[in-house]
């Protein structure tokens, strides 16, 4: 149990963040990559802000294998995950009425 709320020591939110500017870690290209908003499901403002939360939490982001990190063997013990071959199930469409005119 937190002996304290782990949300009241989060940064405040810029109302206006800044532009974007690429990183030596995320660049232009890794967040192209990320395609944030591709169904422009965001406001610019939005993906503007979230393109600055990104940067400002760059540090957990891996993009290449040397950057990726692994649970402290302390904490949690290693783990395989068995797998089966298998074939992929395929969904059908949701049957709905045809109307006929006759």
């Amino acid at each position: 149990m937190y002996k304290r709320d782990p949300l009241l020591t989060l940064p405040p939110l810029l109302i206006r963040p800044p532009e974007f500017t690429p990183t030596t870690k995320l660049t232009l290209e890794r967040l192209e990559l990320l395609n944030i908003n591709s169904d422009n499901f965001l406001w610019p403002k939005e993906e503007k802000l979230f393109q600055h939360i990104m940067k400002l939490n760059e540090h957990s982001l891996a993009f290449e294998e040397q950057d990726r990190g692994t649970l402290k063997e302390s904490y949690f013990t290693p783990y395989i995950m068995p797998t089966i071959p298998h074939v992929p199930w395929e969904y059908k469409n949701i049957p709905y009425p045809t109307w006929h005119h006759g």
